[in-house]
């Protein structure tokens, strides 16, 4: 895990704020995420948001929340355009710490292998899914020349 150095600590207590409040909003409402992919991407964000804050639990959540992504389209129980997404979205939360890289590249696979065996998304939701595909690349690649 990198080591994070905080520039601003009033932006700290803000992040810090609206991540408690989510992770209780999560705890205290357990319907209110009762879509699998949608609970693994909340629970993906604040893991990597906690690594960014340098919270050494927020890379076990990361990964807790990539295996039930993995879990629940391996058992066929999340969509196949919104898990490509959601391994769109946790390969750019990877990609946000350089030690992550090959789980970042992982999820890029996994989002691919999925889109390749469902050829129906089209239109706004393949420009979406391209667009963070693009950037998710772009995070990595300024990883790699650095």
């Amino acid at each position: 895990m990198t080591t994070t150095t905080i520039q601003h600590p009033g932006v700290l207590h803000e992040a810090r704020r609206f991540l408690a409040a989510t992770a209780e909003r999560v705890r205290q409402e357990d319907d209110l995420l009762s879509y699998p992919v949608d609970r693994a991407v909340v629970n993906a964000v604040l893991g990597a948001s906690g690594v960014l804050l340098g919270d050494r639990r927020g890379g076990e959540r990361l990964a807790v929340a990539s295996d039930q992504l993995r879990h629940h389209v391996q058992h066929g129980q999340a969509d196949r355009q919104d898990a490509a997404v959601a391994h769109t979205l946790l390969a750019i939360l990877y990609a946000l710490d350089h030690e992550t890289d090959s789980q970042a590249h992982r999820h890029l696979q996994d989002a691919n292998d999925l889109i390749e065996a469902d050829d129906t998304l089209t239109g706004g939701d393949a420009l979406v899914l391209c667009a963070l595909t693009g950037l998710a690349y772009a995070l990595l690649a300024t990883r790699d020349s650095q």
